[in-house]
């Protein structure tokens, strides 16, 4: 049996949908201009992260940094999405949570909040090559309480193995 040879590759949103004010800001590295969740529980979703991880690639973690913040603090919803463009997307693993940070509302002063990394962590969601190298791959995020949450960024960082080959470390 061959050795496996541990890797990794991040990217960041490439497409926005759902309830978000300003989505387009949410798109690309962190720029300090930020989307703002939509009402409190309807899904926002983030997709097309341009993985190309290969095909007999095992996906042993899974990290999203968020880069956020909001006038208080709370909780907000976290969840994989085979489909995470379409509406409703189709979700996968189990639901999560995380705190944001007051950050006095402004986007400048957002900060980056890791979720994850292990799979459990996400539900032990079923992930292949073929799902998470798809544009429409990604996550949707819900407004558990109130305010306003402010999103710059998300990257996405994907641990994987490999039977063979070199060591790939690309890191958000």
């Amino acid at each position: 049996s061959l050795a496996q040879v541990p890797s990794s590759d991040f990217g960041y949103v490439g497409s926005a949908s759902g309830d978000w004010a300003n989505p387009g800001n949410v798109i690309g590295l962190a720029d300090d201009n930020c989307a703002n969740m939509g009402a409190v529980g309807k899904l926002n979703q983030v997709s097309n992260f341009g993985f190309s991880l290969p095909s007999d690639a095992t996906i042993t973690g899974l990290w999203a940094r968020v880069k956020a913040g909001e006038n208080g603090t709370q909780a907000a919803g976290i969840q994989l999405a085979s489909d995470g463009f379409n509406e409703p997307p189709t979700l996968i693993g189990a639901p999560t949570s995380f705190t944001v940070p007051g950050t006095g509302g402004n986007c400048a002063s957002t900060t980056v909040i890791d979720v994850g990394p292990t799979l459990a962590s996400w539900g032990n969601p079923v992930l292949t090559p073929a799902i998470v190298n798809s544009s429409l791959f990604g996550i949707a995020l819900t407004k558990i309480e109130k305010s306003s949450i402010k999103v710059d960024s998300i990257c996405m960082e994907i641990e994987y193995t490999t039977p063979a080959g070199q060591s790939v470390q690309n890191r958000c």
